[in-house]
């Protein structure tokens, strides 16, 4: 169970619908593709996906969003305030998600990574993912490919 975040000065917990301003903004500061309120809704609400934030006070800085498709965990999006960047808050969050679904039996994370994004794609290197694969064409505005990035969890696949 995760603590309450009213007992915590900063940490992980889950998003709830009242941080959905604070990810739209975290998604527009770190350039990463907007998802609408609707989306993250949905997310919040389905078993199969857990979104966390990390917050410092009432303030987030920071956040992760997975989807569970058993054996595999997807990470859909992580982004940091690009104030907080280097600070440990995203290898934080990544270990919250990639330890939580060790306990739901995922053996895989996947995730795609737009092909220019070297930044993003050295902090993964840095957290065990290799690249497996590249999906064509796969963002929009500018149109780019995606690295397919895999790390292997809770023990061997």
């Amino acid at each position: 169970m995760r603590p309450n975040p009213k007992q915590q000065r900063c940490g992980i917990r889950l998003a709830t619908f009242e941080d959905i301003p604070a990810l739209q903004r975290l998604d527009s500061v770190c350039g990463l593709n907007d998802w609408t309120p609707d989306i993250y809704k949905g997310l919040i609400l389905n078993d199969n996906c857990e979104v966390t934030v990390w917050f410092n006070g009432v303030t987030v800085v920071g956040f992760c969003a997975v989807r569970t498709v058993k054996p595999e965990l997807e990470l859909l999006k992580i982004g940091v305030d690009p104030e907080r960047q280097g600070e440990g808050i995203g290898t934080d969050l990544l270990n919250d998600a990639l330890k939580a679904a060790t306990h739901l039996d995922c053996r895989e994370c996947f995730l795609e990574v737009r092909w220019s994004n070297e930044r993003a794609i050295s902090f993964y290197i840095k957290e065990g993912f290799e690249m497996v694969g590249i999906r064509r064409r796969y963002y929009r505005n500018p149109l780019e490919d995606a690295r397919v990035m895999r790390k292997r969890i809770g023990g061997t696949t």
